[in-house]
């Protein structure tokens, strides 16, 4: 009888074949498994990480631009009321009869009248300005001009109601004693130069803005701040522009040496100190340098805490490069 090829007895076998994984295959398998956990988990973690880091530079870009925008908006501004330029007139031609006339940051003539020029930008040490809630850690630029259309005809055109007022003609400013526009323009003719009533027309009516900007801190949040002159009179809320910033140094570029003709013989100068002698002038460009260990360090991690960043804002100031007001 052939029992290979007719096998009547399954159970009796030549040769049992083991089936299933040996000891050896599984523990390789659980390895290599092992590995490409690993090598997930890890490129997972590393793409968050580095998600989480552009991230924080795309808003500390956007941060950066914010202010930049509002910086070089108030220095284009400075000074500017409507027709009449600070830049281009004297203390004679302005007058200040507000009440807030006696707080430095709200004066239309520089504090002690050291300088016969307007100059629309000045400094505040850190120990004379006190706005609420905030502990200042550098010294406060602050920022003057005027906005809106206001005219003698219609004094409360693009007025805020309450609003910190100013009157302009191309030759005068002058802020009233107090804010009521009903007459405003009336009762300050003879301060604006008596105009005639064919001249009364160019009389404004303007909103007075002051922004400052300075580095400090709210609690326990440290930045760059601004602040805006209040309806009545103090100054507003700080609005934190930039988180993180604990140094703000600031550079002034002016023109000397101007000439009358069209020889190239001005230089510019650089310096740390904004003028405010006999002779002082507006400076034509303002730079700002803002670091710290770590901008934004509360949304860094790792290595990236320990970072040093430095952004500097350059804005020109309208006015300020006298040169570029020559006539040939």
């Amino acid at each position: 009888m052939n029992l290979k090829k007719n096998n009547i007895y399954p159970h009796i076998t030549s040769n049992q074949k083991q089936q299933g994984f040996s000891l050896i295959e599984f523990l390789i398998a659980s390895v290599l498994s092992m590995i490409v956990l690993v090598a997930v988990g890890s490129g997972y973690f590393i793409a968050r990480q580095l998600n989480h880091t552009a991230g924080s530079r795309l808003d500390v870009q956007q941060d950066l631009r914010n202010a930049s925008n509002l910086i070089v908006r108030d220095a284009r501004m400075a000074g500017s009321f409507g027709c009449f330029n600070m830049a281009t007139h004297t203390k004679v031609n302005a007058l200040d009869r507000s009440a807030l006339s006696g707080i430095p940051a709200f004066q239309l003539v520089s504090p002690g009248g050291a300088s016969d020029n307007l100059i629309p930008i000045r400094i505040i040490t850190r120990d004379d300005f006190t706005p609420k809630n905030f502990i200042p850690s550098s010294d406060v630029l602050v920022f003057q001009y005027g906005i809106g259309s206001g005219s003698i005809a219609n004094p409360t055109e693009e007025i805020p109601a309450n609003s910190q007022i100013v009157l302009s003609s191309c030759n005068s400013l002058v802020r009233p004693v107090n804010n009521e526009l009903n007459n405003v323009i009336n009762n300050n003719l003879v301060h604006l130069g008596n105009p005639g009533s064919d001249r009364r027309g160019d009389i404004s009516v303007m909103q007075y803005i002051v922004n400052a900007y300075a580095v400090g801190r709210v609690g326990d949040q440290t930045g760059l701040f601004r602040f805006q002159l209040a309806n009545d009179g103090s100054w507003s809320e700080p609005q934190l522009l930039i988180s993180g910033v604990n140094n703000m140094t600031i550079k002034y570029v002016y023109v000397n040496n101007c000439p009358k003709d069209q020889s190239l013989t001005e230089t510019f100068e650089f310096t740390d100190t904004l003028k405010t002698g006999a002779d002082a002038v507006a400076p034509t460009l303002i730079r700002f340098t803002l670091n710290n260990n770590s901008i934004n360090a509360e949304r860094k991690i790792g290595a990236e805490a320990n970072n040093v960043n430095v952004y500097n804002i350059e804005a020109a100031v309208r006015g300020g490069n006298t040169c570029a007001n020559r006539t040939f």
